[in-house]
């Protein structure tokens, strides 16, 4: 499984190969509804969205979710601090992070 999920993440040339990777062959291992991969900008002290499950997102019908993928959010509140500190893989619920303090408008 290993070398094959190896073999998969060689192949990646460009962002639709990885989203493929993640929403086919990752997705079919482990339990997750959507993914996003972020960016960070130290210059700016900002993360942003620069890959997204928009099929798979639980938000996609929002009013503001256009608006909420093109956006950079401060890296100075808890959510992405918890990931930042990390030494470690880390997921979140979605669902709590929305909730959380300094969280993006919902």
């Amino acid at each position: 499984m290993l070398l094959d999920l190896g073999n998969d993440i060689t192949s990646v040339r460009d962002k639709d190969d990885l989203l493929a990777l993640f929403s086919q062959r990752i997705k079919s291992l482990f339990y997750f509804t959507h993914s996003i991969i972020t960016l960070i900008d130290k210059k700016d002290e900002t993360y942003f969205a620069f890959l997204l499950d928009h099929q798979n997102s639980p938000i996609r019908e929002h009013a503001i979710y256009n608006d909420l993928v093109r956006s950079h959010f401060t890296l100075n509140e808890p959510f992405i601090q918890a990931v930042l500190q990390s030494d470690a893989p880390i997921s979140f619920e979605l669902a709590d992070i929305m909730a959380g303090p300094q969280s993006p408008p919902s």
